[in-house]
């Protein structure tokens, strides 16, 4: 996994970040996932010798703390910002991160689109297809898209419905798989830092594809195909498309999560940064509105789960 962390900051290098993208990449370097890891490469870029001098560095490092989405900041994560900064005016996450599909970036101008965390957007793609973006999502595609061929590439959540060519088939591609689509709609979620790739048919017929794990399958209208990233492992099963598309309307919907699973979620939804330290591993069934109050989130979780306690300072949140 260092390996895989360390190619990953490498290709920022040499890219043309846009504001919004250099603020995706700082928000997955603090978040709680593999922290270790990105610590000791960003330790490496750092000590590389390189044209960024260390007053411009620290620069970097102050406006981008600056930010009113980043306002706390503990040792560790200070620690990383540190290293962070050498690179803050040159890294991109979107091309780096979806491009280690290929492991190349080819030389294509591509067009782009992103959600922060809370938003949700409506894109409408140049052959007239629609996707509706879910938080903290970007989506990557080419300029000429649609001329001959219609290829887009996904990390975070999206619905999509596609206009029917069956000349140019529509493929998603993310880290793990590839889904191809003549005329249909259909629920990705491929979230870097989350257990599970799922896809959920919703209407017509949709092919799923994973050279490298030798998995070709095919989705039937409400089948949900999920692969579990630690296992290899995956399953297709009838799936409540309610639940699927619950984000759509507005709304948080959790069926049989864990309190690991319910935390990731709501750190893409709320301008908060969770200390995990329970120990609780059942399974839980909650619903809210997206414009809940975290603060009523929390309570309504204190007060159906037995070890489950909370210290919400601003907007850092720790749970016994």
């Amino acid at each position: 996994m260092g390996k895989y962390i360390n190619r990953l900051i490498q290709l920022f290098k040499g890219t043309n970040p846009t504001e919004i993208t250099v603020e995706n990449f700082h928000e997955w370097l603090i978040n709680n996932e593999l922290t270790k890891e990105k610590e000791n490469a960003l330790r490496h870029l750092w000590e590389e010798p390189n044209n960024i001098s260390k007053d411009d560095a620290l620069k970097a490092l102050n406006r981008f703390k600056s930010k009113n989405t980043l306002k706390q900041f503990n040792k560790r994560r200070l620690i990383v910002w540190q290293y962070a900064a050498a690179i803050a005016i040159v890294v991109c996450i979107t091309t780096a991160y979806l491009f280690t599909i290929n492991k190349t970036v080819p030389d294509i101008v591509y067009s782009e689109n992103s959600s922060l965390r809370g938003e949700v957007k409506t894109i409408t793609l140049p052959d007239g297809s629609t996707v509706m973006i879910n938080s903290s999502t970007i989506l990557l595609y080419p300029k000429d898209f649609g001329e001959e061929s219609r290829t887009i590439y996904l990390t975070g959540e999206a619905n999509f419905r596609v206009n029917k060519n069956e000349k140019v088939p529509f493929i998603v591609k993310s880290k793990n798989f590839s889904v191809t689509a003549l005329g249909t709609t259909f629920n990705i979620s491929a979230y870097p830092n989350e257990d599970y790739y799922k896809t959920t048919l919703i209407e017509g017929s949709i092919q799923i594809e994973n050279q490298e794990k030798s998995i070709d399958q095919i989705l039937k209208i409400e089948d949900q195909f999920t692969y579990n990233k630690q296992t290899n492992e995956f399953s297709i099963n009838k799936t409540n498309l309610e639940d699927v598309t619950a984000w759509q309307r507005g709304e948080l919907v959790f069926r049989g999560a864990t309190v690991k699973d319910i935390i990731k979620v709501l750190e893409r939804e709320y301008d908060i940064i969770f200390h995990n330290h329970s120990k609780d591993t059942d399974f839980y069934t909650f619903k809210f509105q997206k414009n809940t109050p975290i603060e009523k989130v929390l309570e309504v979780m204190q007060n159906v789960m037995d070890e489950f306690r909370y210290v919400l300072k601003e907007n850092i949140c720790y749970i016994y």
